[in-house]
């Protein structure tokens, strides 16, 4: 746990001691502003306190409140694909994270849209582990996931027309970019593929 982490926790620990029935709101709506980095459409800055927060609440403590208000800015953004058309791809976690953290940050998230029946799960898997983004240098960050996610490609050649590639924050893109060149190659060719996160 970083400092980061504790703060956080320890904060939460004191707010359920004086206000027991009080629940963590994160107002994220007026935040909402779609751009572009790299080759990957983000909907929030990460540099917001607020955004910030709620995205390692969700990520490290399986906040409900936060998971449900990232999902709000989530579904603002996909209620303009139709579903039939549409399949949403959350990059895996590899089961080593998995264990560590013994929930899927990212499926929380999407749960709380109305499109959590495009989602996908068994194309892309994570068979490598590697160290935590946050935790390595941005020299290390910009290769380290380089061929560590597989695509299983009978799956993905069936895909429709719109496939989006989805994670909760993109910092250099360098995770992002190693799911994209292990999924695109496999996709139909008509397929859309559009790079998303919540967060850069």
């Amino acid at each position: 746990m970083n400092i980061h982490q504790y703060l956080l926790s320890g904060a939460r620990q004191i707010q359920s001691w004086l206000f027991p029935d009080h629940e963590i709101t994160y107002d994220l709506a007026s935040f909402y502003k779609p751009l572009h980095f790299s080759d990957c459409t983000y909907l929030l800055s990460y540099k917001s306190p607020t955004v910030h927060t709620a995205i390692k609440a969700n990520k490290y403590h399986r906040d409900p409140q936060a998971a449900r208000a990232l999902g709000v800015v989530l579904a603002g953004y996909l209620q303009q694909f139709d579903h039939r058309s549409c399949t949403i791809i959350p990059l895996p976690q590899s089961f080593g994270r998995w264990r560590e953290r013994g929930f899927d940050h990212l499926k929380e998230v999407l749960k709380h849209t109305n499109h959590f029946d495009c989602v996908r799960f068994d194309v892309l898997t994570k068979p490598i582990h590697t160290q935590r983004q946050a935790h390595v240098t941005k020299t290390i960050r910009l290769t380290q996931q380089t061929g560590t996610f597989a695509c299983d490609r009978a799956r993905a050649g069936t895909l429709p027309h719109t496939v989006i590639l989805f994670d909760d924050v993109a910092t250099t893109g360098a995770t992002m970019r190693a799911a994209q060149a292990t999924l695109a190659p496999h996709l139909p060719p008509d397929a859309r593929l559009i790079c998303l996160a919540i967060a850069h």
